[in-house]
């Protein structure tokens, strides 16, 4: 699928360009290369939507990123009742509707902005609209590898980079922090990670 908005990239399957395994390392790599008519970017994407969905317990995973204008990778989840159906080409999610079936985001690289600030993105069904919670903030080189983790109960989501506590959130009274959600790592382009450089 391909993510709307200021996104770049058209994400690719069974291509070994943009996923794949190397020396034990999952590689998720996007390439100026045109190979989906219509987009300059293509790139990789792996989750587990329609595979398993879980609720509760903790997510990690070690990465690390080039740290340029553009890159913006994620590692994240969503809720199990929405799902993108298409390969390529943007179409909005089916079934509950962003954010009401809830984000919750272990990490975001934003270009090269230091600071990495684990949070979610949630949606009451009350008509307050799209709300923001952020679970605390680092600034760190992600250039290097770090363990990005979050411990996920009934009544709070709490963030860890390299095993320290950086911040919690109550989400005891949020119905979309409280549904099955399906994990996602991916290697978007632009958004918030800025504007990628002619030579990058």
């Amino acid at each position: 699928h391909n993510s709307g908005g200021s996104e770049q990239q058209a994400y690719t399957v069974g291509r070994t360009e943009n996923v794949r395994l190397e020396n034990s390392n999952l590689i998720l790599e996007a390439r100026k290369d045109g190979y989906v008519d219509g987009w300059t970017w293509s790139s990789g994407r792996i989750d587990t939507s329609g595979l398993v969905g879980f609720r509760y317990g903790r997510l990690e995973a070690k990465l690390k990123y080039d740290v340029v204008s553009g890159a913006f990778p994620a590692f994240w989840t969503i809720g199990t009742c929405a799902y993108y159906p298409n390969i390529h080409g943007v179409q909005k999610s089916k079934g509950t509707q962003w954010a009401q079936n809830g984000e919750i985001d272990m990490f975001e690289g934003r270009g090269t902005n230091s600071e990495i600030a684990p949070g979610a993105w949630f949606n009451q069904d009350d008509g307050k609209g799209n709300l923001n919670a952020v679970f605390g903030s680092k600034s760190i080189d992600a250039s290097q590898y770090h363990i990005y983790a979050v411990e996920w109960t009934e009544t709070s989501i709490t963030s860890y980079i390299d095993g320290v506590k950086i911040g919690s959130y109550n989400t005891s009274d949020i119905k979309s922090l409280n549904r099955p959600h399906y994990i996602i790592l991916n290697m978007a382009v632009g958004s918030t990670g800025g504007y990628p450089a002619d030579d990058c």
